[in-house]
């Protein structure tokens, strides 16, 4: 059985492949294959048919298919989602830019509720919040084992989560900055952690960084688009005009910097 980490970009979807990669090598029930692209991923079923073991994947876009072999009990799929002001903000952080350099040369917007709203469509998936996830690692790790019919007690459960604990995913992700000082990428292909890949992993960090006309923007373009996201309250209200201009100036800069390329190859990860 394919089992897919499938979260939301920047929203601790690593984290889940993670636990979902420990749980199943430590039980025995399979094996991870790690980051694997779209196009990629037909060649990947023909290859593996045979496979009787579960085989853990991550991405983020959603993959065609996926939902009726979820229905024929071929594949399970594990999603995160996190408040979209964070996930900008991580975003920025993690690729050292400005809001609105992110906003206006890339397709994130669009991709986020592209695939939040493919993914979520699907019956039968496990579906976490990432403010939840952080706050009980436990839990969560519980959670997923059970989605995956993984026996699993409080004590194991307990010791997958201080592994994974965000403080000492910070260090690890340091330790490995200081050793590949050279790598622009993926750092660690077991772990997927890639170069400046957690800044603090903070609930609600937006607040603080980004202005209230920013907040109004980006709550502005996904409000009543995020249909799992309803606990997030919205409040900055920006004309409608505005909204309208920075969709247009998107759909203009984006291609120009993409270079005719597909919105996945311009930005992917």
């Amino acid at each position: 059985m394919w089992i897919f980490c499938c979260g939301m970009m920047r929203s601790g979807s690593t984290l889940q492949y993670q636990i979902t990669k420990d749980i199943v090598e430590t039980s025995g029930t399979g094996y991870a294959l790690g980051w694997i692209e779209t196009e990629d991923f037909p060649m990947l079923h023909k290859r593996y048919e045979q496979e009787s073991r579960n085989i853990v994947a991550k991405t983020h876009a959603y993959i065609d298919g996926i939902g009726e072999m979820i229905i024929g009990g071929e594949a399970k799929a594990i999603y995160v989602h996190r408040d979209i002001r964070d996930v900008t903000v991580s975003l920025m952080n993690k690729r050292n830019k400005s809001f609105w350099y992110i906003l206006l040369t890339t397709p994130f917007i669009e991709l986020v509720l592209e695939n939040h709203r493919n993914w979520t469509a699907q019956t039968g998936i496990l579906i976490s919040r990432y403010e939840e996830m952080v706050a009980n690692l436990k839990q969560e790790v519980l959670r997923i084992a059970s989605y995956l019919n993984v026996p699993l007690g409080e004590v194991e459960a307990a010791h997958i989560a201080s592994k994974y604990a965000l403080e000492r995913q910070i260090a690890k992700v340091k330790q490995l900055e200081t050793q590949d000082e050279d790598s622009v990428n993926m750092m660690d292909s077991e772990l997927l952690f890639h170069r400046n890949h957690i800044h603090s992993g903070d609930v609600g960090q937006w607040a603080n960084t980004l202005t209230k006309f920013q907040v109004g923007v980006v709550e502005a373009l996904v409000k009543d688009k995020l249909r799992t996201s309803e606990n997030y309250e919205y409040g900055v209200s920006v004309s409608p005009a505005i909204i309208y201009m920075i969709k247009a100036l998107n759909k203009v800069v984006v291609p120009i910097k993409g270079k005719g390329l597909s919105l996945r190859e311009r930005f992917r990860r």
